[in-house]
């Protein structure tokens, strides 16, 4: 097992140098687009910013939704068959509705851009968060 542990350790190190080798010859051979890597971590931070807001909606609705369907029955008999609708549609069914309103609403503004994504990552994950609730 102590030998095993030491083979497989040495292969890291070989798979780290070769990762290593490629990361600077790329810097060394192509350095805009080294440069434009440089902001993949801020540019992960934003998507995860996203990513939580949308989440964050839509657990705010499911619960909201999904609860009330749950203890009102008169509320249940429309709120039920419109959630399965709404279910049944696909995202890309809303993606240019949505991306046209919000980019229009905010005039071309990056910030339109930003809440389309949002609301389209919340139509991804409310419906079947709703009926979890329920």
């Amino acid at each position: 097992m102590p030998g095993r542990m030491a083979a497989l350790r040495r292969r890291l190190w070989v798979v780290a140098g070769v990762v290593l080798a490629i990361a600077v010859s790329i810097i060394v051979l192509a350095p805009p687009e080294a440069a434009e890597a440089g902001n993949l971590g801020l540019l992960a931070l934003f998507s995860l910013g996203r990513m939580f807001a949308a989440y964050a909606l839509a657990f705010v609705f499911a619960v909201a939704y999904g609860t009330t369907a749950a203890t009102n029955r008169k509320a249940a008999i429309v709120m039920l068959p419109l959630l399965d609708v709404l279910q049944s549609v696909p995202i890309l069914a809303f993606f240019p509705a949505v991306l046209f309103f919000f980019v229009n609403t905010f005039n071309g503004s990056p910030l339109g851009l930003e809440i389309s994504v949002v609301v389209l990552v919340f139509t991804s994950m409310a419906w079947n968060m709703a009926y979890g609730v329920f």
